[in-house]
């Protein structure tokens, strides 16, 4: 499907999100582009959202080799997002282990996590890749857990092979959904290739929000 979102930072920049504000090394307010195509992913429930507090993310350039094993989570699932992105008919894999007091706790079984309930290595690919479940439920183990060390250990493989350092290739784009309190944007599935921008708007001709009717404010609004 397509979309219509704003570009809040390009490569070489740094964003992040604080108290539900965008903030951009540059200071650059976001403009409107249109996306080719969103990869279809199950939203989070509401309350999980992370669009009101995001860690700072640098937006790579062309050449900027990530070391995976080195990454915080944030930045890591930003990775895989990338890596993802530039190689859509590669095999990729994202595998994970729990350990508790360093052991590995074999076919751990999620019973009362309310963004999943099953084992843990047979979590979907739609929360599998976001970086945001992941958060929630390393904060959900150190509360089940407050007297043990738990780690979630991360293992990602492109093609049959472990992947731990990657050279970007392209130019990407953060992007912030029109309603930036309840849209779905990169906050939840990392930065986007410039190559999939296809157009720029240029004027609002129709408007309507939910409960609210017609918005007459934006009606043949041009847009900046």
């Amino acid at each position: 499907k397509r979309g219509c979102l704003r570009v809040a930072g390009v490569s070489g920049d740094t964003v992040r999100v604080d108290s539900g504000v965008v903030r951009n090394s540059r200071n650059k307010k976001p403009s409107r582009f249109m996306l080719d195509s969103i990869n279809p992913t199950d939203l989070l429930p509401e309350e999980y959202s992370p669009r009101d507090f995001m860690p700072a993310m640098v937006l790579p350039l062309p050449g900027t080799t990530l070391a995976l094993d080195s990454l915080e989570l944030f930045p890591f699932f930003t990775a895989l997002s990338i890596i993802r992105q530039e190689n859509p008919g590669s095999d990729c894999s994202l595998s994970v282990a729990l350990e508790i007091n360093g052991t590995a706790a074999v076919d751990y079984y999620l019973t009362d996590f309310v963004l999943y309930k099953g084992a843990l290595n047979a979590v979907p690919d739609s929360l599998r890749y976001n970086w945001f479940f992941w958060s929630r439920l390393t904060e959900y183990l150190r509360l089940a857990y407050p007297d043990r060390m738990q780690r979630l250990v991360f293992s990602f493989s492109k093609d049959g092979s472990r992947v731990t350092a990657y050279t970007v290739r392209k130019r990407f784009l953060f992007l912030i959904a029109d309603r930036e309190k309840a849209g779905y944007d990169s906050r939840y599935f990392g930065p986007v290739m410039s190559s999939r921008v296809f157009g720029r708007p240029l004027a609002v001709l129709w408007s309507f929000s939910s409960g609210h009717g017609i918005n007459l404010k934006r009606l043949g609004r041009f847009i900046p």
